[in-house]
């Protein structure tokens, strides 16, 4: 997932990167550097945001 999918898919479900953070139990900084590409975007993280985004435009 690069930064920009995964802003998209944050601005999606309207969740900050703090919302991403309590969501997936990691610090806000950690959220930061997946979201300027300077560590990647773990698989299940990835993952948890698909389903998310996939759920939402179910309407559920």
């Amino acid at each position: 997932m690069t930064p920009e999918e995964m802003k998209a898919a944050l601005k999606s479900l309207g969740w900050s990167q703090k919302d991403l953070a309590a969501r997936v139990y990691v610090h806000e900084n950690t959220v930061s550097l997946w979201s300027k590409g300077q560590r990647s975007v773990p698989g299940p993280v990835r993952a948890y945001l698909d389903l998310a985004v996939a759920v939402k435009a179910l309407g559920v």
